[in-house]
């Protein structure tokens, strides 16, 4: 009977030897490197990276106190969103929070004394997946 549960033991911890393994800190694996050593997808820093706007986002512009200003505009082909009184302004490559600095600044040039501007992606553009895929499309 001994024999057996040291049988036991041995091949329960074999098998749970095997689940052990070291994952890097996003915990992110690719599909190996060489000799089998896991590979991180994703490139250092880029998980902190904040997303950035490019044509075909949709962006929900709220200027406080401002109703007529406050709306929903579309990233359009060159990479602006147009508002009344101030025109286009660069959107393209920036974060919401660089658009907002942007939009406070131009505000304050002569149209609003203390503009405070929020922006928020309403719509994401739609990305597309190419290739030998299970489900290709949007």
């Amino acid at each position: 009977m001994r024999w057996f549960r040291f049988i036991v033991l041995v091949i329960t911890a074999s098998i749970l030897s095997g689940c052990i393994s070291v994952l890097p800190p996003d915990g992110v694996l690719g599909p190996g490197g060489p000799y089998g050593t896991p590979v991180a997808l994703i490139p250092e820093g880029a998980a902190n990276s904040a997303y950035t706007l490019d044509s075909g986002d949709r962006l929900r512009v709220v200027v406080f106190g401002q109703d007529a200003l406050s709306n929903s505009y579309a990233v359009d082909a060159a990479g602006n969103i147009t508002l009344p009184l101030i025109g286009p302004v660069r959107a393209r490559g920036r974060t919401t929070t660089e658009v907002s600095a942007s939009l406070v600044a131009r505000l304050r040039q002569g149209f609003l004394r203390e503009p405070h501007v929020a922006v928020e992606v309403e719509f994401y553009r739609p990305f597309f997946i190419l290739g030998e895929v299970t489900f290709p499309g949007q």
